[in-house]
C-alpha cells in the first residue's frame, strides 16, 4: 500500500484469469487439493497485508483473482 497526498492506494498487476467465483461457476466445486492450494495462498496474502497494517475485511470468491497458473491475488481492499 502506498500513499500520496494522504490518499492511500494499492498498485496491482493485471490478472487475466478471472475470479475464484467465476472459476467455480465454470468448473464446479474445487477438489480438496485445489481448495487447500488456494487457502494456503490466501492465508499467505493476508499475513503479508496484516504485517503491513492493511486489513481486507471482505474475503469472498469474487474478490480472489486467479492467474493462468491458479495463483491467487486478493482484490478489492476497499481502500
Amino acid at each position: 500500500m502506498e500513499s500520496r497526498m494522504a490518499l492511500p492506494y494499492i498498485i496491482m498487476p493485471y490478472i487475466s484469469g478471472g475470479t475464484l467465483s467465476e472459476y467455480i461457476a465454470q468448473h464446479g466445486p474445487l477438489s480438496l487439493q485445489e481448495a487447500l492450494w488456494h487457502i494456503e495462498q490466501i492465508a499467505s496474502a493476508l499475513d503479508y497485508a496484516h504485517a503491513r497494517g492493511c486489513v481486507h475485511c471482505d474475503i469472498k470468491p469474487a474478490n480472489i483473482l486467479l492467474d493462468g497458473e491458479q495463483r491467487v491475488m486478493l482484490a478489492d481492499f476497499g481502500i
